[in-house]
């Protein structure tokens, strides 16, 4: 069974609502071809016990030159393999996605199915016969409503974990939050934001599968409401899905990320539509040189930053990643069937080198003349950055999935083996390392001498690059419904989002909380220009800011 990890919240990987389909001449060997949408068979196996599951699309293998499988299991873990094993924490129901990678097709393959994990019931022993007044005031007695409550700011958390149960599992748990608020289901933690201040009576009243119940009330205070001024939001069709965007003083270039390939340019003051280009494939937020966008993902083009048009295209590739300018020469990583890294003139799109990789490419920063690539077998190589020759290699014990950063003469790069790691730029000796809780794909960010690392368990940790020395922690509200995405740090603020949908504002110095907000749109990464945050939410892009900014 393949190495199962942990994915942030944060990170990274926007949910693809896609409902594969396979034919039989797909089974063959037509696996390049585009799925289609549909009501027939699955497109991959899987089979669960409880609460664990197994996953298999081993047919893709035995049918086809596959480079790489990939599973997100809609609980913000994930695996890579043709046949993965999965144990959830919990009940419920999960979008479990597929990705494949094939060796000879530029295309990844994308596919969601929809399941549901039930853990089984334990039957008792037949224990010996009492009187069936006293069983049934025992089960009576049994069922006790009960719940802790945790609120920041308006956002609040309510876990019923300290109810009790003596005969039949509970059901449901219904919620009443005394604001003309309600909700019901079966999972005994649920997240919910005041709009007014004041004291809030909650009610639980939770059922088991006999229907007996039971209700306890308990009041909650909210002393203040955060508010923001919505600038404008721009909307596309319902069965695309919006990335985070890059911005400039002028325009916002925003992707779908859906597969469409489209790119949008809005204004930015206004949000107003300008030009819509579709360069082939699934693409990311472009990279901004002088009058042209760089756009990664499966296409990789250079467009007139005015009117969209491709200018120059180099060919032949499957998925760039890591688009970085330096000096006038474009620096990417090529993930696909021949991992490679690339230097391309960027005004001609002409090729100045390329080196090969032993292993999927995991990330590209460029500094001083030096090109630095991490790659999933938990190395790290140096480049010289005019000739491709390889300079020096450092080794982790894991996979490096992420761009590492560079501080005066010091590489910072984290690795999956949990680990941060200062090396000498020169050199690649190790000067300085300490233990951390990586995220899956998680990048270090730099800002005035500090940096910031969004570690598993909800925290944001702020150390200084030189020596390794935490600077401070913030602690977010840490529940299964996931973690930090990476931060994004400006004019002295942190910004940060979480998967409870609370979107933070921190002093980048002292990491005390400024603001924070909670909707449905706050837990993806912000892009923030000028104080204007935004957030990518389904199909919409939303620009705003806090109403006291």
């Amino acid at each position: 069974m393949a190495n199962q990890e942990t994915v942030d919240g944060r990170f990274q990987r926007i949910t693809i609502m896609l409902v594969a389909l396979l034919s039989a001449a797909a089974l063959a060997g037509c696996i390049g071809d585009e799925p289609e949408r549909g009501d027939a068979a699955a497109a991959f196996d899987y089979d669960c016990q409880e609460l664990t599951c197994t996953f298999d699309a081993t047919a893709y293998e035995e049918e086809q030159d596959i480079m790489d499988i990939e599973w997100v299991f809609g609980d913000h873990t994930f695996a890579d393999g043709a046949l993965v094993e999965h144990t959830f924490d919990e009940p419920g129901t999960y979008d479990v996605e597929l990705y494949i990678y094939p060796a000879d097709a530029p295309d990844i393959h994308e596919f969601t199915h929809q399941i549901q994990v039930e853990a089984d019931e334990v039957e008792p022993e037949d224990p010996d016969p009492v009187d069936e007044t006293d069983e049934a005031e025992d089960e009576e007695d049994g069922l006790v409503a009960a719940f802790d409550v945790d609120c920041l700011g308006p956002g609040c958390t309510f876990d019923a974990g300290p109810s009790e149960r003596a005969g039949p599992p509970i059901q449901t748990y219904a919620w009443d939050f005394g604001d003309g608020s309600t909700e019901e289901g079966p999972r005994d933690e649920v997240k919910h934001t005041y709009f007014e201040t004041g004291t809030h009576t909650v009610t639980l009243t939770i059922t088991d599968e006999n229907d007996a119940t039971d209700t306890t009330t308990k009041d909650v205070e909210i002393p203040y409401v955060y508010e923001v001024d919505t600038h404008w939001i721009f909307e596309i069709d319902e069965d695309e899905r919006l990335s985070p965007p890059t911005v400039t003083d002028d325009a916002v270039y925003v992707p779908s990320s859906e597969g469409t390939g489209k790119l949008y340019e809005l204004d930015t003051a206004t949000g107003q539509q300008g030009f819509e280009a579709s360069p082939i494939g699934s693409i990311t937020a472009p990279l901004v040189w002088q009058d042209l966008l760089f756009v990664g993902g499966s296409a990789g083009p250079a467009l007139d930053k005015a009117t969209g048009e491709v200018e120059w295209e180099a060919g032949g590739f499957a998925r760039l990643e890591s688009l970085t300018i330096e000096d006038g020469v474009l620096y990417f990583g090529l993930y696909s069937h021949h991992e490679s890294v690339h230097a391309h003139d960027a005004a001609t799109g002409d090729e100045q080198w390329t080196a090969s990789l032993e292993a999927t490419f995991g990330g590209l920063t460029v500094a001083d003349g030096t090109v630095l690539v991490g790659s999933h077998d938990g190395l790290l190589t140096a480049f010289d950055a005019d000739t491709g020759q390889d300079l020096w290699t450092f080794e982790t014990e894991d996979a490096i999935r992420a761009s590492p950063v560079v501080h005066e003469n010091l590489v910072l790069v984290a690795s999956q083996d949990d680990h941060v790691y200062a090396l000498d730029l020169d050199t690649g000796e190790e000067e300085w390392t300490f233990e951390a809780s990586i995220p899956w794909g998680d990048t270090l960010t730099l800002y005035e001498g500090t940096a910031y690392l969004s570690q598993h368990e909800g925290q944001l940790l702020a150390f200084n690059p030189e020596t390794g020395e935490e600077e401070w922690t913030f602690e977010t509200v840490v529940t299964s419904l996931g973690g930090l995405t990476n931060p994004t740090v400006t004019d002295g603020t942190v910004y940060v989002g979480d998967g409870t949908q609370r979107l933070y504002t921190l002093d980048a110095d002292t990491g005390e909380e400024i603001w924070h907000y909670s909707s449905d749109i706050a837990g993806s990464v912000p892009a923030v220009h000028d104080g204007v945050i935004y957030l990518a939410a389904g199909n919409q892009l939303h620009a705003m800011s806090p109403s006291d900014a």
